[in-house]
């Protein structure tokens, strides 16, 4: 019963309509006693629920001398229901298809806040790029220790190693002491006699999206641009080719 209730729920139709249509169909044309008996329900609310039948054409009234008995439609008519259900459904997720498309081109911007907020951001990377993917970072962190037990969540290496994912950093003197070296990541160094890099502060350019994320506020936002995201990254190239 539930679950024939479950799929006339998606055409509109209430519980108690429900119940009675499928009652109907068990045992064929009945009368309002019949139905009240079959269905458990009250007198009262099958009154308010017949109109409903009827006008969707799910049941109709057979006259036998002065009283009135209900018999139940073919479910060929439900079918019929559904085709033209599905067929507006897929109407409307073409228009909705349509305006995400044109919303592609819009600049979207998330500001999130909190260690569990930038664990996102991590989680974002990871989601948004693909097996052999690269992504470009410019960090000026002071302690790795304490960013990969406080922020960084506990699988994210293991997920970013699994899809090969490349790395180019741009990183302080201090930074780089830090970090073991690896083959799929390539590093250039700022010297610190140029230039301190101590702002605790990571810039990562990943597919069409930026990301800044302030470890001492812990405060991070995301910047949806393919514009914004290609400059940047001829930005990056040129800083890391002088370098």
């Amino acid at each position: 019963m539930k679950k024939y209730i479950h799929i006339l729920s998606q055409l509109g139709l209430p519980d108690h309509a429900s119940k009675i249509y499928i009652a109907l169909l068990e045992t064929g044309t009945s009368s309002m006693s019949q139905i009240t008996e079959l269905t458990g329900l009250q007198r009262v609310q099958i009154y308010r629920t017949l109109p409903v039948l009827l006008d969707r054409g799910f049941i109709f009234v057979i006259q036998k001398w002065k009283r009135k008995q209900y018999s139940p439609a073919s479910p060929e008519v439900l079918k019929l229901e559904y085709e033209e259900l599905q067929k507006n459904t897929f109407h409307v997720l073409d228009e909705l298809t349509e305006k995400y498309k044109n919303s592609e081109n819009q600049t979207n911007i998330v500001f999130w806040k909190g260690k569990k907020a930038i664990e996102n951001t991590y989680y974002d990377l990871l989601s948004t790029l693909w097996r052999d993917w690269e992504f470009l970072r410019i960090t000026s962190e002071i302690d790795d220790k304490r960013i990969k037990s406080e922020f960084q969540p506990r699988d994210y290496l293991t997920k970013r190693d699994s899809l090969w994912i490349q790395r180019s950093l741009i990183l302080s003197e201090w930074a780089y002491k830090q970090k073991k070296r690896k083959l799929e990541r390539e590093e250039k160094v700022v010297n610190s006699k140029d230039i301190m890099l101590d702002d605790n502060i990571m810039f990562t350019i990943y597919g069409d999206k930026l990301s800044l994320i302030d470890f001492n506020k812990e405060t991070a936002i995301i910047i949806e641009s393919p514009e914004m995201a290609r400059f940047q990254e001829k930005v990056f190239k040129l800083l890391f080719k002088k370098l």
